[in-house]
C-alpha cells in the first residue's frame, strides 16, 4: 500500500510543489521509507533516462511548421512561452541531482539499519 502523501513526493520530484510544500515532503521523506524509496526509484529511473536516451533536437524548419500549425489551430500568435529557451527551465544541474539521490540512499540505508 502506498503512502497517502506519495502524490505528492511525485510533485515535489517533478518540481511542481510550492516551496513550502516541497519543505513539508523533504521532512515527510526523512521519516516515511515508502516516500524515501519512491524518490530514490524516481531520482534512479531519471539517471537511467538520462543517461540510455540519445538527446535528439528537430530540426528548426520544422519547429516553425509545427508552432505554425499550433497557431493556426488556435488562431492565436505566439505566446512568450514558445519565445523563451527551454534550457533555462532546467532547474539543477545533474551533480545537484545526483547528490540528492546519494542522500536518501544514505537515508534509506539508515532506516534499514535501524540508526535513523
Amino acid at each position: 500500500m502506498q503512502c497517502a502523501e506519495s502524490v505528492r513526493a511525485q510533485a515535489y520530484f517533478d518540481r511542481e510543489l510550492a516551496s513550502p510544500s516541497a519543505v513539508d515532503i523533504e521532512r515527510h521523506a526523512q521519516h516515511c521509507l515508502k516516500c524515501c524509496k519512491l524518490l530514490v526509484d524516481l531520482m534512479q529511473m531519471r539517471c537511467v533516462l538520462r543517461r540510455d536516451l540519445a538527446y535528439m533536437s528537430i530540426p528548426a524548419a520544422m519547429k516553425v511548421r509545427v508552432i505554425r500549425a499550433l497557431n493556426r489551430e488556435s488562431r492565436i500568435g505566439i505566446t512568450p512561452v514558445y519565445a523563451r529557451d527551454l534550457r533555462a527551465w532546467l532547474a539543477r544541474p545533474f551533480w545537484q541531482a545526483w547528490d540528492e539521490l546519494l542522500g536518501l540512499v544514505k537515508l534509506i540505508q539508515d532506516l534499514i539499519a535501524g540508526n535513523g
